[in-house]
């Protein structure tokens, strides 16, 4: 009698231990559905870092519109920008990234791919970059970390040979650069 207890006990653990990797499974795919599906809503965003505040809200789509047209020399107009707002809580002494919903992703190409003009900007240092969801952004931090400290570690030390510690040899004609 023991041993049928036993038994079926045995077979419970193992039906509850394929069902729950079967629900973990499922969990995983829709966690990555879900992670597609949020990044297709942002695809066509364009975060703004360090861009000054204002008090009016309006102002801060007219000098997103303003730098695009100046200083990016992307051709847009007001209505190319959905929406244009701020990403947080106000906080003293932090300036809170502007979020910005554009018409078309062509436009969003268009104006990271123009990017590298901020550098020349007077004034304050503005960044901009896709908006995508924490969860990918902590993956890229990281992935960008890993290969920061990754670097330098798999350098190939010059060979030496013991001739070349005795004496120094003087370069010959065909191993001189000009």
């Amino acid at each position: 009698k023991l041993d049928r207890v036993e038994a079926e006990v045995t077979e419970l653990k193992e039906v509850v231990s394929g069902a729950f990797t079967e629900v973990n499974a499922r969990v995983d795919v829709h966690h990555e559905l879900i992670l597609s599906l949020e990044r297709r809503i942002r695809r066509k965003n364009v975060m703004w870092f360090n861009v000054p505040e204002n008090a009016d809200a309006t102002e801060d789509r007219k000098t997103v519109l303003d730098i695009s047209r100046s200083v990016l020399q992307v051709q847009c107009s007001d209505l190319d920008f959905v929406e244009v707002y701020r990403v947080g809580a106000p906080a003293s002494g932090k300036v809170r990234p502007i979020c910005t919903e554009l018409r078309t992703v062509e436009l969003k190409q268009m104006i990271l791919r123009n990017r590298t003009k901020l550098a020349v900007h007077p004034g304050e240092r503005i960044f901009l970059d896709s908006d995508l969801p924490a969860e990918l952004r902590n993956r890229r931090k990281d992935e960008r970390l890993k290969r920061k400290e990754g670097k330098g570690k798999n350098k190939r030390l010059p060979s030496v040979s013991p001739d070349d510690k005795k004496e120094k040899k003087k370069p010959t004609r065909s191993s001189q650069v000009f």
